[in-house]
């Protein structure tokens, strides 16, 4: 998920997002520049889906931010945490303002930006034990 206006999901929706997560979906959300509305919108969802589960800041050393490559960049991400048959995982990353417009302007100095998101990717492919198939099943 990403923008810069308020989300507007409906009833249907947003039972649909919360289904995604319990069976082992991930929501990667990052708000463009000026994107404050659409960051506070999804905190608002996050409270409602999670209210148990509140967003909060990774450590400085969670494996997103060196595996598989490691980002000598301080950067401020959040995560919403739940747990299914005994695992926690990150189910949802708030990741900072900014890094759309680094991934579109492709610069040697973004690359921060490229290796944060595939540090994600690895992150969800490890802790996605019950992955959504076709159908509604999970396998």
């Amino acid at each position: 998920l990403n923008g810069k206006k308020a989300l507007a999901f409906s009833a249907e929706e947003v039972g649909k997002l919360k289904d995604y997560v319990d069976a082992g979906g991930t929501i990667f959300a990052a708000p463009c520049v000026g994107g404050a509305a659409f960051e506070s919108s999804l905190r608002e969802l996050m409270h409602t889906l999670f209210p148990n589960s509140p967003l909060e800041r990774l450590a400085d050393d969670h494996e997103i931010f060196r595996t598989p490559r490691s980002i000598n960049r301080k950067l401020v991400v959040e995560a919403v945490t739940v747990k299914k048959d005994g695992q926690a995982r990150c189910a949802v990353f708030l990741l900072p303002q900014g890094i759309c417009g680094a991934w579109n302007r492709w610069r040697k100095a973004d690359q921060w930006a490229f290796d944060l998101g595939a540090n994600v990717y690895f992150y969800v492919d490890r802790h996605w034990k019950h992955r959504p198939v076709a159908g509604g099943q999970a396998n």
